[in-house]
């Protein structure tokens, strides 16, 4: 059952409306209010209408991977990598039926490999140029011999797709949609190494710009380790990491500021980990 049909009837908008309002109550009584992308700060600043100088947005930051001595040539397929929770159900449910039998017809020998769950076995069962690995011990692998990483988000959420960082960050190039790019390009809507298809034919045809060009592919993997470097790499983020301690500290929060002062960054995962992507 989706969101919207779940609070349709008039006692459940009522308990929706309690739920907002003492969500904006906080916003507006607290000193700060952290999030976790540029789209969450302004919807936040827009629903409770407090100033932007208290508002921050926590940095995330995913491990540079170190550049894949698999050449474009030597690589194959297609990789989705995400953990059984319902939004990604809706993903793969999607890539199945909708993206896979276009890229079928237009790519020869193409498989998508479905990492991160086991529920990815069963919907890959029978169905052509799919196939459903589950869990793994490490993503890298999949990582660093796929061509594409595809992340058709279907629907608006909050928060940020640390699927598409992860990618990002081992230079694999990405097609999404306009979902897909929450917290790495709130305001162009565009990333380096990032292709946007919000509908299944415009998806499959950026997939196979990518997946059969070399050329492409070189120039929009390069872009991707690029942007991660510059944008989401721990010494990206080490200077916005620094003010945010110290803003914590000047709010009586010094335990908080001094968690993890000598280790990585507060939003920050092993990448091979899959947990929530």
């Amino acid at each position: 059952m989706s969101l919207k049909s779940d609070f349709m009837g008039e006692k459940s908008q009522i308990i929706l409306q309690q739920v907002k309002e003492g969500e904006v109550s906080a916003y507006r009584a607290g000193d700060l209010v952290l999030t976790v992308s540029d789209e969450d700060a302004a919807r936040v600043q827009q629903i409770s209408h407090v100033s932007a100088d208290v508002v921050e947005q926590l940095p995330f930051t995913e491990e540079i991977g170190e550049p894949s001595l698999v050449p474009f040539k030597d690589r194959t397929g297609v990789v989705f990598v995400g953990s059984g929770h319902n939004g990604n159900v809706e993903v793969v449910d999607s890539l199945i039926k909708d993206i896979m039998p276009l890229l079928c017809a237009r790519i020869p020998n193409v498989t998508l490999h479905l990492v991160g769950s086991p529920k990815w076995i069963k919907m890959a069962q029978g169905k052509p140029c799919v196939h459903g690995t589950g869990e793994v011990d490490s993503v890298l692998p999949f990582l660093q011999t796929s061509r594409v990483f595809l992340n058709p988000m279907v629907n608006m959420g909050s928060g940020i797709s640390t699927k598409s960082f992860l990618a990002l960050a081992h230079g694999l190039p990405i097609v999404t949609t306009k979902h897909g790019l929450r917290g790495l390009c709130y305001k162009k809507r565009t990333c380096p190494g990032v292709s946007v298809g919000n509908d299944a034919t415009t998806f499959a045809a950026e997939v196979e710009k990518l997946y059969t060009s070399e050329e492409i592919w070189q120039r929009a993997s390069g872009d991707a380790r690029k942007f991660a470097q510059e944008n989401i790499s721990v010494e990206s983020v080490a200077k916005k990491e620094s003010r945010l301690k110290g803003m914590l500290r000047s709010l009586g929060m010094a335990g908080c500021a001094k968690a993890n002062s000598d280790g990585p960054s507060w939003l920050s995962r092993p990448n091979n980990w899959v947990g929530r992507l």
